[in-house]
């Protein structure tokens, strides 16, 4: 699809390729950390949790910075699917029957392999945890064409209406219940999200990207941007922390993806590495060929956290939790971009990442 972009779209954006890279070492320290979530109170459960409230962002950034491009792109309907769901369907196929077969490996159960379990299990749910985003993207996808329809002049106020409706019905009235905040019954109820859920779920990350993305970056709007990261981190990591200590356990409920306070951190990062776009554009080179090797590593990591964690955790046992984090994160990150660069020089593989 040639990507014909209106204004501001005309020109590659390097902070957008600096946002997935950021993204996806997130996304690693985050997995990473919910290795340790089954064991409540453990040593270092504080930072445990702690490292999870600062990368909270991870998979919002993935969302935002799709819908920053593909919403101001012009489409042709059937060469935009044909493109991006082949890159979508092509690695969720190989990637689902890698971790089924992988999950039945590391379990000993590989006599039980079944290709109609792996097909099943391919159509009903992710055969790996964090496979859901191809999931989810490929729903988000099935509405950009209408989104890229919009004219140019009505388009911005349009994706602000829209992310003003998914904040209030997808974030907040969800997270006021939390709080045993009394909201209208059937005003983004389990019931009303149940019966839309699949449709706004995510998609208001994809709008609110285009519109950060529009929005004229300042000293002052990054300034307002770190303080606010900063913010929402610290109350995210004490909900947690709170919420962690009495329920004996780590929920999703204070930092679910669509969290208010999710939210406003994914915002606050968006803008921050906004701002340095004319500095990363001195470094654009590396800086795409990284970002290109991005979506191929968030596939294959978390077989490297298996072995990183699980086979190879004696190596960091006597280390303290806040450096046994970033020590086995890196260490994750480093062979999932090896693991990733090998399998892009292979002609036959590389359709998977």
């Amino acid at each position: 699809m040639e990507n014909v972009l209106p204004n501001n779209h005309q020109k590659r954006s390097e902070y957008i390729d600096a946002l997935k890279i950021i993204a996806t070492a997130s996304v690693v320290i985050y997995h990473v950390c919910m290795h340790y979530w089954n064991i409540y109170g453990m040593p270092g459960w504080n930072s445990i949790i702690g490292y999870s409230a600062l990368t909270r962002f991870c998979v919002p950034i993935f969302f935002m910075a799709s819908g920053a491009l593909m919403i101001g792109s012009s489409v042709n309907i059937s060469t935009f699917f044909k493109r991006r769901f082949s890159k979508i369907l092509i690695p969720l196929v190989f990637w689902s029957f890698f971790y089924y077969i992988f999950t039945l490996y590391i379990n000993s159960d590989f006599g039980n392999f079944n290709v109609s379990d792996a097909l099943r299990q391919l159509i009903s749910q992710p055969s790996s945890i964090h496979l859901w985003f191809l999931y989810a993207i490929l729903g988000i996808y099935l509405t950009i064409p209408l989104w890229a329809s919009i004219s140019s002049e009505k388009k911005m106020m349009a994706m602000v209406y829209y992310t003003a409706l998914w904040f209030l019905f997808a974030s907040l009235f969800p997270f006021l219940r939390l709080l045993a905040i009394d909201v209208p019954k059937d005003l983004g109820s389990w019931y009303f999200v149940n019966e839309t859920v699949q449709f706004y779920n995510y998609s208001g990350y994809f709008s609110l990207g285009y519109v950060l993305f529009c929005l004229k970056d300042s000293k002052q709007l990054r300034n307002i941007s770190i303080v606010a990261y900063l913010v929402s981190s610290i109350i995210i990591f004490f909900l947690v922390l709170f919420d962690s200590h009495e329920k004996k356990m780590i929920s999703q409920d204070y930092w679910d993806f669509k969290a208010p306070f999710v939210v406003i951190m994914s915002i606050s990062i968006f803008l921050i590495i906004k701002s340095f776009d004319g500095f990363l554009a001195k470094i654009n080179k590396p800086l795409s060929y990284i970002a290109n090797l991005t979506f191929g590593v968030y596939l294959c990591h978390v077989a490297f956290i298996y072995l990183v964690c699980n086979i190879y955790s004696w190596a960091l046992e006597s280390v303290p939790m806040f450096l046994r984090i970033p020590i086995q994160s890196t260490a994750v990150l480093l062979l999932s971009f090896l693991a990733t660069f090998f399998i892009s020089k292979i002609k036959i593989l590389r359709k998977v990442i």
